[in-house]
């Protein structure tokens, strides 16, 4: 058994979401700064997070608690990890990073790809928390 973040790479690659599942906030800030391990990950998704999290949770041995029903987050956790997992909110990720509540949040990476979504321009090197501001988006889910 690898790390649940392994774990649901190999969940997502077998049910074809390629193309629709997207790390996000802190795991993005961490793999950009340098973290080879972050601890804290947000993946979203296109569909339906809830039972993607529901399904994945029980066939990786974990465990599935419910965040927030209305804005379809969930926490799949095992062992000391978690994966918080929720839908896209838009049509797609730049929608749903234009959403969000500060820039340094509005950044993504395909969950199979290292390739930085940035649709805000806000990679500034080292520090990027020196160009964080609020972009509108209400706080939270």
């Amino acid at each position: 058994m690898g790390t649940l973040l392994a774990d649901f790479r190999r969940f997502a690659r077998d049910r074809g979401m390629n193309g629709s599942s997207f790390l996000v906030g802190g795991s993005v800030r961490a793999i950009l700064s340098g973290e080879k391990s972050p601890k804290d990950i947000d993946i979203a998704l296109r569909g339906n997070a809830l039972k993607a999290a529901r399904r994945f949770a029980a066939e990786a041995g974990a465990t599935f608690v419910l965040l927030d029903e209305r804005f379809a987050m969930a926490r799949v956790v095992r062992g000391g990890e978690h994966l918080d997992i929720s839908r896209l909110r838009g049509s797609n990720i730049e929608e749903d990073l234009s959403r969000r509540d500060i820039t340094i949040n509005a950044m993504a990476f395909p969950l199979f790809s290292r390739r930085l979504i940035d649709p805000l321009g806000r990679r500034q090197g080292p520090d990027e928390g020196a160009g964080a501001r609020h972009i509108g988006g209400k706080p939270g889910p």
